[in-house]
Order: structure tokens, then C-alpha cells, then sequence
């Protein structure tokens, strides 16, 4: 059975949630070809994606309108990804929009038989797992911090069974009552909560399968999913750089960009020998000088960071034996 991959979008046709949703679809069907596209909108959004002839209606398989409770953009959001299964039957994995695909994943059956999620920030140890804003709302909700792990609910894979079932009616329920008691709109905290709740099988995937550059970049080059998210101390992602020229290529033009983008080990613009190497020290931990930053996004910007350290230190000296 071909793999099933869903986005759920709120939109209004133009902004940068559509284009991070067009950016992610397109490496999909670029590394997973075989893969069915899902994307599940509210009505508002369908209509908007329609009048705007967005060109991720073009790359998805199947675009499905569903009617939601009212409400602000991300509450109509939350409102279908957290009972997904009711819109998008299993085995199908859902991803967040800001992300890259870069490989195969066909294995994802093999290694999650209920429900298969990544620990957040891919962090081995559950107190540098969680938030402390989901820490916060999870006192104030008196739900136990009981977890075997922290889920990121940037991946989720699920099966047809009775388990996932329960985990999803669970998370919608404990996610409205979350919206009613303290008015933010975090499901994070539901989903952990649901997972320990309906007693479904939940699979700690390898991270390779949403590896969280916000927290850390390491094994960037052999993740299969890079998720950038306000990501990384380096603004200028590929992914960021993407979303600029989005609106000003034709899709031939984006597939050919996203393709470069998923074959570089690391995700900046410049992925010369030089800049493979400070991703390589980035990777590690390793601290980067303020010219190796400008180099990954901007070689001309680099050049020009070095020369005007040159001068300061040619008129320092000529100061100097003044």
C-alpha cells in the first residue's frame, strides 16, 4: 500500500504557511514518489487556495475541505490535526509544513505498528524534552508529567487500529479542554497526555525522521527529515531562503531549487568545501566565527565581513606608528 503523507493548512491562498506547505510537498514527491499527498484544509482556506490557483493544489493527490468549529487561523488548525484519522484513514504519516523531506519513508510500517512520533528536541533525557511554556500549561491543567518521552507533534505516524483510535479522540478532547480552561491554543501537552491516556502503542522513531534543528543539528546529513520550525541559530536556512523566492518561480523552477536544497548535507545556501566544513563544526557543537556564519548564507557578505576586518587593522597599525 503506497505511503499516505498529510498536511493540514490554514491559509489564505498567498502567505507563508501555504508556501512552507508547497515547499514540503514538493520534496516529498521529489524523494517519495510513490507516496499519495494529502492536504486537509477548513473551508475558508479551500476557498482561498482556489481563488489564488495555488500551485500545492497541483502537487497533492487529494485536497480535502472539512468543515470546522469557528474560530482564529490556528485554532481551525489544530481543530482537524488533532482527530486527522476521521479526514485521512491510516497507515499515513503527518508532517509539518516547515519541513524538508530528503529520503525514503517506506519504513516507517515496519517500525511503528500504532503510532510512531519523535522525542522533542531529540533530546535522550524527558526533562530537556519539554517546554517549560508546556510544562506551564500542563500543571495548570493538573495533567500528570508522567511520560516515558516527550513527543514533537511535527511527525505522526498512524495505523488503522483501535489504539490510534482512542489516542485521537483522547487529544481533541483534551485539547478543547485545554482551549477552554486557559485560552491558548498548545497541543502539545494534549498529545503527550493522550498517548499516556488511550494507552496506545506509541514508537520512539528514530530522529532522523524529524530531526528539530531549533535545538540541535546534529546528523543533518543522514536525517531523512529536516524540521526548521523559527530553527536555528542560523537564520538563513535553505529552507528561509526558499520561502523568498517561492512566490517569483514557476513549480518547475521550485522543484529544481527544492532538489538542490535536499541533496546538500547541510541546510545553508553554500554547501562548497568550505562551507561543508563549518557545517561540519556547526553539527558538532563547535563555535563558528562571526565570518564562517556570513559564509553559509553569504559568501559576498563574507568577503566583504573580512576585508573591512583588514582595514581596521591596517589603520589600527598606521595609527599606531603615528
Amino acid at each position: 500500500m503506497p505511503l499516505k503523507i498529510a498536511y493540514v493548512l490554514t491559509t489564505n491562498g498567498k502567505d507563508i504557511y501555504s508556501r512552507m506547505t508547497l515547499i514540503s510537498a514538493v520534496s516529498v514527491r521529489i524523494t517519495n514518489p510513490e507516496a499519495i499527498i494529502f492536504l486537509v484544509c477548513d473551508s475558508i482556506s479551500f476557498v482561498a487556495l482556489q481563488k489564488e490557483s495555488n500551485p500545492i493544489l497541483e502537487v497533492c493527490d487529494e485536497v480535502k475541505k472539512v468543515e470546522t468549529a469557528q474560530g482564529v487561523d490556528t485554532f481551525r488548525n489544530r481543530w482537524i490535526k488533532t482527530q486527522l484519522d476521521q479526514f485521512v484513514a491510516g497507515p499515513c504519516m503527518y508532517l509539518d509544513a516547515d519541513t524538508l523531506v530528503r529520503g525514503s519513508l517506506s519504513n516507517l510500517p515496519t517500525l511503528a505498528p500504532e503510532l510512531g512520533v519523535v522525542a522533542n528536541h531529540n533530546k535522550p533525557d524527558l526533562a530537556d524534552q519539554i517546554w517549560v511554556e508546556d510544562t506551564d500549561f500542563l500543571d495548570q491543567m493538573g495533567w500528570p508529567r508522567r511520560f516515558e518521552f516527550y513527543a514533537n507533534g511535527g511527525l505522526q505516524f498512524y495505523q488503522p487500529c483501535s489504539g490510534v483510535e482512542r489516542f485521537y479522540e483522547s487529544w481533541h478532547r483534551l485539547w478543547l479542554d485545554g482551549v477552554k480552561a486557559t485560552g491558548r491554543l498548545r497541543d502539545q501537552p494534549s498529545l503527550n497526555t493522550a498517548i499516556r491516556e488511550s494507552g496506545v502503542l506509541a514508537a520512539r522513531l528514530p530522529e532522523k525522521y524529524n530531526l528539530q534543528l531549533q535545538a540541535s543539528h546534529r546528523g543533518c546529513p543522514g536525517a531523512l527529515v529536516w524540521h526548521f520550525w523559527a530553527a536555528a541559530e542560523l537564520q538563513d536556512t535553505t529552507f528561509r531562503r526558499l520561502l523568498r523566492l517561492v512566490p517569483h518561480m514557476s513549480l518547475k523552477k521550485i522543484e529544481r531549487h527544492v532538489q538542490q536544497a535536499i541533496q546538500s548535507p547541510y541546510p545553508y545556501p553554500n554547501q562548497d568545501f568550505f562551507g561543508q566544513r563549518i557545517g561540519r563544526k556547526v553539527e558538532k557543537g563547535e563555535t563558528i566565527s562571526t565570518f564562517e556564519r556570513a559564509w553559509l548564507t553569504d559568501r559576498k557578505g563574507a568577503v566583504r565581513f573580512w576585508l573591512g576586518g583588514v582595514r581596521a587593522g591596517i589603520l589600527k597599525t598606521l595609527r599606531g606608528q603615528g
